[in-house]
């Protein structure tokens, strides 16, 4: 069976670091999440052509510290 993608996408993804805390237990590292966004069109102006973007950090309140892009 052969499925179309979507036009459009957005896709996020989060990260937070989880260490063992006091007792043992499971603790957040951070409450800054780190991650990626994505977005991809795919058939720009009904023309057939594509665009994507991608930027990813390990710090989105305040992204400038490590931020990468393509």
């Amino acid at each position: 069976m052969l499925k179309e993608r979507p036009m459009k996408t957005a896709e996020v993804e989060c990260e937070w670091g989880i260490a063992p805390g006091e007792r043992g237990q499971p603790a957040l590292v951070s409450l800054v999440p780190g991650g990626q966004l994505l977005f991809e069109h795919r058939n720009l102006a009904k023309k057939g052509r594509t665009i994507s973007a991608s930027i990813s950090t390990q710090n989105f309140i305040s992204p400038s510290d490590d931020l990468g892009f393509r």
